[in-house]
């Protein structure tokens, strides 16, 4: 606590972005979160921009993960605050899960650059809560990767309550907590009627 304190007021006459400085207040996890940022997803699935290992950005999205996933109601538009409430009701079984879940859906993912390209700083964390629900499915695993690629291949015009994933795309707003959560729940609902009817049909 103290180090994060200090590194605050280091900080407090510099340019430190706001997901460093959200970083300072997970200092419970902090060790866990950079664990997480090296697992296999974040080489493998993760489309990193050159500046995402340097500026914050992966902890930024680590921690919306696990909000995301084991606390959905406190996921924050401003990571400051998600990020103080992980920090004093957060478990180390959170970040545990978390980094299982990721394995995972390494696992389950193919190598095609079309669905990388959905596990980026603006996406990862809900596509990662939408297949934390799948997981609650009894499905396998790789058929979230056959999902996917459905998806990437034009099942992202797909309507579900008069809404494609390119319409909640538009907004300029993306983390807002209703548009993240909007996200999730279209992807859900469209993953529900793949599984009943269009994967059937194929």
């Amino acid at each position: 606590m103290d180090i994060s304190k200090l590194v605050r007021k280091y900080n407090n006459h510099t340019a430190m972005n706001q997901a460093q400085k959200a970083f300072t207040y997970v200092d419970s996890f902090a060790q866990e979160i950079r664990e997480i940022t090296g697992n296999r997803f974040f080489l493998d699935v993760y489309t990193c921009s050159r500046n995402d290992r340097k500026n914050g950005t992966l902890e930024r999205v680590v921690g919306d993960m696990v909000l995301l996933c084991s606390y959905p109601d406190q996921y924050r538009k401003e990571t400051i605050q998600g990020f103080k409430w992980l920090n004093e009701n957060g478990t180390i079984y959170d970040f545990e899960s978390l980094n299982d879940l990721l394995t995972r859906l390494t696992v389950s993912v193919e190598n095609r650059a079309e669905t990388r390209t959905l596990f980026n700083s603006k996406n990862a964390h809900i596509f990662v809560a939408t297949f934390k629900v799948f997981t609650e499915s009894g499905r396998e695993d790789a058929e979230f990767g056959k999902f996917l690629n459905w998806f990437v291949d034009g099942g992202n015009k797909t309507e579900t309550d008069g809404k494609s994933w390119d319409v909640l795309g538009t907004d300029r707003s993306t983390r807002d907590a209703g548009v993240v959560h909007g996200k999730i729940d279209y992807l859900v609902a469209l993953m529900e009627q793949y599984f009943k009817g269009i994967r059937k049909a194929a």
